[in-house]
């Protein structure tokens, strides 16, 4: 059985945030970069170019045919055009597997590294690899994928701890009516995959733990950084960690911040909109287990 994807985990709309899932889109566009890029410098030629029968091109091509894609050797094409054209069938093909296809465009890479580093051979000159690289986590981005080549692999940039703490917070929170909808909203904005809003993500990941507070003290008009005070002695939470609260409050309150800015200007990106959100989802967690042990009602 297939594990859901991101959006169908979440409810969110089919065009949010990519993880454990990838859309023809976005394998198209990094498929253009991999052929128009990579493969222009590796394997050079038109479609009826013949393909180099020894050398480091050779091995390269044998190893994604052979060791990647485990298809058999005797059916290899002998011109460029048919070997694309089976490589593009593979990628694009509907039924494969997102891991696969990462797999795939890493492997389009690191083999042919590794061919170099042991076998010797042609070194393309330039920067053909840095802008491979660079292309693709241009699209990465630009499509709300949750992955990014670092270095020369692709890795997660959030991962099933992450998901898991958010989920949590989505279960825990599921008769708490406004702090979820704060989580689920921040959730939305950080993962519209045409228009996000990081600014906004990051206030809505802030407001569910204000709103969380606001249900502790049973005060529905409190401002976070006076509510903590209270929640200190009502949910017994260290003094240190009510001051870490009342500074993530404050960055995000700061009038050059995040819950002034405007929407396109200057502000957060993903990395902070997505570290706010796994922060207040686990401090959301955190709080009210702490308040259930501390016999306090939070039905709002």
């Amino acid at each position: 059985m297939d594990t859901p994807s991101f959006q169908e985990r979440f409810g969110l709309p089919k065009k949010g945030l990519q993880i454990n899932s990838i859309d023809l889109r976005t394998k198209t566009r990094i498929w253009n970069e991999l052929n128009q890029i990579l493969w222009a410098a590796i394997i050079p030629g038109g479609d009826y170019t013949s393909l180099p029968e020894t050398g480091s091109v050779k091995k390269y091509i044998y190893s994604l045919w052979s060791d990647v894609l485990g298809w058999d050797y005797r059916i290899m094409p002998n011109t460029r055009g048919s070997l694309i054209d089976s490589f593009k069938s593979y990628a694009l093909w509907e039924k494969l597997k997102w891991s696969s296809f990462l797999l795939f465009i890493e492997r389009a890479l690191t083999n042919y590294l590794n061919i170099l580093d042991t076998q010797g051979g042609y070194i393309i000159q330039g920067t053909v690899f840095e802008e491979y690289i660079d292309r693709v986590n241009e699209i990465f981005t630009e499509e709300a994928c949750g992955y990014r080549f670092v270095g020369v692999y692709i890795t997660p940039i959030i991962d099933e701890v992450e998901i898991s703490e958010i989920e949590q917070a989505f279960t825990n929170t599921e008769s708490l009516v406004t702090v979820k909808l704060h989580l689920k909203k921040a959730l939305i904005l950080l993962s519209d995959r045409e228009n996000p809003d990081y600014n906004n993500s990051v206030k809505e990941s802030i407001s569910a733990m204000e709103a969380l507070c606001r249900l502790i003290v049973k005060k529905p008009s409190a401002v976070m950084s006076q509510a903590l005070d209270e929640v200190e002695k009502k949910s017994k939470i260290h003094p240190v960690l009510k001051s870490g609260l009342k500074n993530l409050y404050n960055w995000s309150s700061d009038a050059s911040g995040v819950r002034h800015a405007n929407k396109g200007g200057t502000g957060e990106d993903f990395n902070s909109a997505k570290l706010t959100l796994v922060l207040c989802s686990g401090l959301v967690n955190y709080l009210i287990a702490k308040s259930e042990d501390e016999g306090i009602n939070l039905q709002s």
